[in-house]
């Protein structure tokens, strides 16, 4: 079954590049694209771990998922195209073009971010070590603060760092996002990465900060931002064609090089934040990648995920909740995803591989079943697309940032729900956040320009 889906997935995906012009930011390429990866995953990890077989219900969501997804971009993709004909004919709209140039950080505007990452590192720290006792063994601290966190301790859900430290480093995040802007934009310009060592710094700490907050995942989320936002820029430049031709042969090294550094480094860093190896890289990967239609498999078989087992959008809208939450105690909601799915690696009989991810269609599947799934992921393309064709219409660095930050939502939807998660105080706090410091950082007093004055006159 596994062979099977992935050949019908690849076929899909391949469909999908050729229906909206070989496009490899469109939300349903990129949906359809890691998902393929995730089956060529669960098959590698039928060698390690996954003893799973999938039956004709559990087969079928991704493929469902993935045309109802299509579905929504393609009437989006209609609607823009029929406005912009509109506009063309009245002459009304013009078009924008992106003029790239070289800027850097004034030195003071860096010694401060720097100064503030480091404090709130060393408060973090702190912090981590106040709540869990523990001095000195940073990862055995931070083992202890995620089992001590609501994630794998369900029963105290008190236990975090302050508010105020939370908000400190949705604010590094948004310095380290920003700073790889920088960067990217910088290399599209022909800068050496040598004249961007203080934003590859800032970066650098960045992730650190994330690192103690997020876990690896952060290295993924700097990754897909840089991606997204390399291609994007790439075809925004003035020097359009030149941009397309170098395009795919740049992006595709930018990839590989990526992969063959974070690859590594996320499995050579579990020992540094507290995790357990089990299985080698390549079984640990396979994993990470290949787990959610395995773990949806399996709660189906247990008999705890069936359509409508939770009515009203309880899951779906667990996040919507968790605000409404914030001001009416009697409203209910889940703090993580607290269901679990167990695996027992092939060559371990006493350790377990736990994943608590069964892709972002499982909360439709047990609000409304499979009409909920149809519903939301058409809804998921349309909402994303119009986010991406919107920002490919506009110059606007704010639009990149936050084009950067959710098309981790798009691709990261095949292990959890991302589309309605988003409405959150913390997606909130982080568009507040990019949009000051944007203003402040990008706004040009905060910037030594080098090459061409920037333009963004209509063409």
């Amino acid at each position: 079954m596994y062979l099977l889906l992935f050949f019908i997935l690849c076929g899909l995906t391949i469909a999908i590049f050729f229906l909206f012009k070989k496009d490899i930011l469109s939300p349903s390429f990129l949906f359809s694209f890691m998902f393929t990866v995730s089956v060529l995953a669960a098959i590698i990890a039928q060698q390690f771990w996954n003893d799973v077989l999938l039956n004709w219900q559990v087969f079928l969501f991704p493929i469902i998922g993935i045309f109802c997804c299509t579905l929504g971009e393609g009437l989006v993709r209609f609607i823009f195209s029929s406005v912009d004909e509109k506009a063309k004919q009245t002459k009304s709209r013009k078009k924008a073009v992106f003029v790239p140039k070289i800027f850097h950080f004034k030195p003071i505007v860096v010694v401060g971010i720097i100064c503030f990452l480091i404090v709130t590192l060393i408060f973090l720290i702190i912090e981590m070590s106040r709540i869990t006792g523990i001095n000195g063994n940073i990862p055995e601290m931070i083992n202890q603060y995620r089992s001590l966190t609501p994630l794998f301790n369900e029963f105290d859900a008190n236990v975090s760092i302050s508010t105020i430290l939370v908000q400190f480093t949705r604010i590094a995040n948004v310095l380290g996002m920003i700073s790889l802007f920088v960067i990217i934009n910088n290399l599209i310009c022909g800068d050496k990465i040598k004249n961007n060592i203080p934003s590859v710094i800032i970066v650098l700490l960045a992730s650190i900060i994330m690192l103690f907050i997020a876990g690896r995942s952060c290295l993924i989320q700097y990754v897909l931002f840089g991606f997204g936002l390399s291609v994007l820029l790439y075809r925004k430049s003035k020097n359009g064609i030149k941009a397309r031709k170098i395009e795919r042969k740049k992006i595709v090294r930018n990839i590989i090089m990526a992969i063959v550094v974070v690859t590594p480094l996320f499995y050579l860093i579990m020992p540094l934040i507290g995790r357990t190896q089990i299985g080698g890289p390549i079984g640990y990967l396979t994993f990470y990648l290949g787990n959610p239609l395995p773990s949806m498999q399996q709660l189906i078989d247990d008999g705890r995920l069936n359509p409508g087992d939770s009515m009203g959008g309880h899951e779906t809208f667990n996040s919507v909740r968790s605000i409404m939450g914030k001001f009416d105690t009697d409203i209910d909601y889940a703090v993580y995803q607290n269901t679990w799915a167990h695996f027992r690696p092939k060559n371990d009989d006493e350790q377990l591989l736990a994943s608590n991810t069964f892709t972002g269609m499982k909360p439709y599947y047990a609000d409304w079943g499979i009409i909920g799934v149809m519903i939301c992921q058409f809804l998921f393309g349309a909402v994303f697309s119009a986010l991406y064709l919107f920002t490919c219409r506009h110059n606007s660095r704010v639009l990149y940032l936050l084009y950067g930050m959710f098309i981790i939502n798009i691709i990261t939807q095949v292990n959890s729900e991302r589309l309605f998660s988003a409405i959150s105080i913390s997606t909130i706090a982080y568009i507040v956040y990019i949009v000051i410091l944007v203003y402040f950082l990008l706004g040009g007093a905060a910037l030594i320009s080098t090459g061409k004055k920037e333009n963004y006159a209509e063409k």
